[in-house]
């Protein structure tokens, strides 16, 4: 009788806790037994291990070398190029007025000098010595130094020809007028060839005729290859001279002219629209556009009828 009333006594005072603590006594059993249920399962359940096919894993590798390995490649002469140079190709003789750019670089000598070897002979130019690479200007000192023991300009019989002229007084041709030299008079003068000849004729006409011999000098190419006085072989005929009518010519006109660019030419049109023709040289000289400025080359070329 007291064993029954001891359990009754814990049933009663179990009975008279609140419904939130009896919650939370069960909360924290069902926690316990999901540990323990873990666990359980953890320590009875085995994994079986797949068994690994050591032949189509090897298949499949061998597919894949294989799709990497067919990868196209896209190279241009660029890329060509660039990769030759940053290999280092042992520089070789070579002759900058007659190989190709690509023998350049395959020969060492850098894409970007050996594009621009090309480029200034395109342009009419000629390398008749070792030194006249220093003319590009993406060569350095240092680059020349490595390349001139490479640069091989064999000389040709013209070459001696040429020389045998230079060392030999000149034979006097017929002197012509610069004004009005043929395309086939000026090529019999030494160094001006069929380029030359056609840049002469056509600056000539460009400036209205020829006001100074030294005017050759502002045709590219011509002084590098002149190999005589200009005046041995030419005079000048002033007369024959194209002169602009300053005061009544368009803007096109005007601007057309070598010696004048597109402000100077806008200046000169205000000024004659606001003060009237340009009566003397000297009024032409003092527009403020022309102020610290060479402006006598233009003078001779001018018409102020």
């Amino acid at each position: 009788s007291k064993l029954i009333k001891r359990i009754l006594n814990i049933i009663g005072s179990f009975i008279e806790y609140s419904s939130f603590e009896r919650r939370g006594v069960f909360a924290l059993l069902f926690i316990l037994f999901l540990f323990l249920g873990y666990y359980f399962v953890r320590s009875n359940i085995s994994y079986t291990k797949m068994p690994l096919d050591e032949d189509a894993l090897a298949s499949f590798q061998e597919q894949l070398d294989k799709k990497l390995g067919e990868r196209p490649t896209y190279e241009n002469k660029i890329s060509q190029y660039t990769k030759k140079e940053n290999s280092k190709i042992a520089l070789q003789l070579f002759n900058p007025n007659f190989d190709s750019q690509e023998e350049l670089i395959n020969k060492g000598v850098p894409a970007r000098i050996a594009q621009n070897i090309v480029n200034y002979r395109s342009k009419g130019g000629a390398y008749k010595s070792k030194e006249d690479l220093l003319k590009l200007y993406s060569i350095t000192d240092v680059q020349y130094a490595k390349l001139e023991p490479f640069i091989a300009i064999p000389i040709t019989q013209a070459e001696r020809f040429t020389k045998d002229v230079q060392n030999t007084p000149p034979v006097k041709l017929e002197i012509i007028d610069l004004n009005s030299a043929s395309l086939s008079e000026l090529k019999r003068i030494p160094g001006i060839g069929d380029v030359l000849s056609e840049r002469i004729i056509r600056y000539r006409r460009s400036l209205g005729g020829f006001n100074s011999l030294s005017q050759l000098e502002e045709v590219y190419g011509l002084r590098e290859n002149l190999q005589v006085d200009a005046s041995t072989y030419f005079s000048l005929d002033r007369s024959k001279i194209l002169k602009i009518k300053i005061n009544t010519a368009d803007f096109k006109s005007i601007l057309r002219h070598p010696y004048l660019d597109y402000n100077e030419t806008k200046a000169i049109i205000n000024y004659i629209e606001q003060h009237g023709a340009i009566s003397s040289l000297s009024e032409f000289k003092n527009l403020h556009i022309f102020r610290d400025k060479d402006v006598d080359r233009i003078l001779p070329y001018l018409d102020l009828n």
